[in-house]
């Protein structure tokens, strides 16, 4: 593994993204009609060579907790790498948001990063090949993951961008259902949001706390709409594949050093991931996260920045 961290920005309009190779992250992206920073990020990128709040990064090889660490796969039972006490969190202590993955190419509007987790890493089975090119042009940010595998394993990937955001932001998510939860792991079946903090199918206030998956549709889907972020001075939008949407309030961020000099606390980001179900591997909807040799694991993003 290639030991130098890299930096490199893209855009060939008014938004203009700087990635690091720790993680394949989205350090800071920004708009030339924008006065602030439109996500958090550290001012000195080696803080990103010890970040454990996942700033930006691509998470994996499965983004958001597994009850127990353990999972089974074609009868065979793998235990996994805790780091949330009994749970596993975002593929584990040194899953893909901890690793320095191989910036394979840039250009003005591209960077193409690749990543290779062993068979066995984290106790999961499968070498897992991964790519994740990132488009930057005009006023969309485009990320696309990609993932092989030589042997059954599971994949589920995210991007874990801290939104900036205001007290003034509304947030509107186009989901019907939503995963319940206790410590982070589902309860049972998705409910309605109905009736709940969790409806935001109309924009709305951020409910805080909030650490939840809304259900978005059974299996990933056509790259749509999944997401509208509205702040005073611009609207910033999301469109994806992927059939969840973790909201997460940053309720437990306490950073220094962040872009300008700022101190991140609790509600200063709003980290918006699109992903899998929750718990995936050991539920009902585990399809929605098994990769077989010959398979081909395909995410779409957009990110797609309008000012007012």
């Amino acid at each position: 593994m290639n030991e130098q961290l890299q930096i490199v920005e893209i855009g060939d309009g008014p938004l203009r993204a700087r990635l690091v190779n720790r993680g394949a992250s989205v350090a800071a992206l920004t708009h030339d009609e924008i006065e602030t920073p439109l996500v958090l990020g550290y001012d000195d990128p080696a803080d990103y060579l010890t970040d454990a709040e996942f700033m930006g990064a691509i998470v994996g090889r499965v983004a958001n907790r597994i009850e127990g660490a353990e999972v089974e796969l074609d009868g065979a039972r793998h235990r996994l790498v805790p780091n949330e006490g009994p749970t596993i969190l975002h593929g584990g202590p040194d899953g893909t948001w901890a690793q320095l993955w191989t910036l394979e190419a840039a250009s003005e509007t591209e960077a193409r990063f690749t990543l290779t987790l062993a068979d066995g890493h984290m106790g999961f089975p499968g070498e897992l090949r991964i790519e994740a090119l990132y488009t930057c042009s005009g006023e969309t940010l485009s990320m696309s993951l990609t993932a092989t595998t030589d042997r059954a394993t599971f994949c589920n990937l995210a991007s874990h961008i801290y939104y900036a955001r205001s007290s003034d932001a509304r947030l509107m998510v186009p989901a019907d259902t939503y995963q319940p939860v206790t410590n982070g792991i589902p309860d049972g079946d998705p409910e309605t949001v109905a009736g709940t903090r969790f409806d935001y199918r109309t924009p709305s206030p951020i409910a805080s706390p909030i650490d939840h998956n809304l259900c978005l549709s059974r299996h990933r889907a056509p790259c749509r709409e999944i997401a509208v972020l509205d702040e005073p001075k611009y609207r910033l939008a999301i469109a994806s594949t992927e059939a969840g949407l973790q909201i997460y309030d940053g309720g437990h961020l306490d950073l220094p050093g962040g872009i300008g000099g700022r101190h991140y606390r609790a509600g200063d980001g709003l980290a918006l991931e699109p992903q899998a179900w929750v718990d995936a591997p050991r539920r009902a909807w585990a399809d929605q996260v098994i990769l077989q040799p010959g398979e081909t694991y395909a995410q779409e993003t957009r990110i797609i920045v309008t000012p007012r």
